[in-house]
């Protein structure tokens, strides 16, 4: 089978490109709170003060919002197809329209609100 985003290697690559930048927004948005600072500094060895905490945590904001869009929508590709719907038009040019065009509008937000 061609290589593809709908490829098993893609999912499991892209479900680990995802819980590792969810791990480090996490990290970073505790590391960003003025309360909780220190605690992420000390675990840290002062890798993470404040300062870059914040620059991390908005840095990989898009690249995780496009992983998390990716990931749902290979999940509800399976979804239908387990229900037995293989409609190759939807998968191939409904489905990247509309991710691309929440992908865009989840951009936009991310830079307007940043």
């Amino acid at each position: 089978m061609a290589s593809t985003i709908y490829s098993r290697e893609f999912q499991r690559v892209s479900a680990y490109a995802l819980m590792i930048l969810f791990f480090i927004e996490f990290i970073t948005g505790i590391g960003a709170s003025p309360s909780t600072s220190g605690l992420v500094n000390k675990l840290t060895f002062g890798l993470l003060n404040r300062i870059i905490s914040t620059e991390i945590h908005v840095a990989i904001a898009i690249p995780l919002t496009y992983f998390f869009i990716l990931h749902m929508f290979i999940g509800l590709r399976n979804i239908l197809l387990s229900k037995g719907i293989n409609n190759q038009f939807l998968y191939k040019i409904i489905f990247p329209i509309i991710s691309n065009v929440l992908f865009g509008i989840a951009v936009y937000l991310l830079l307007s609100f940043f």
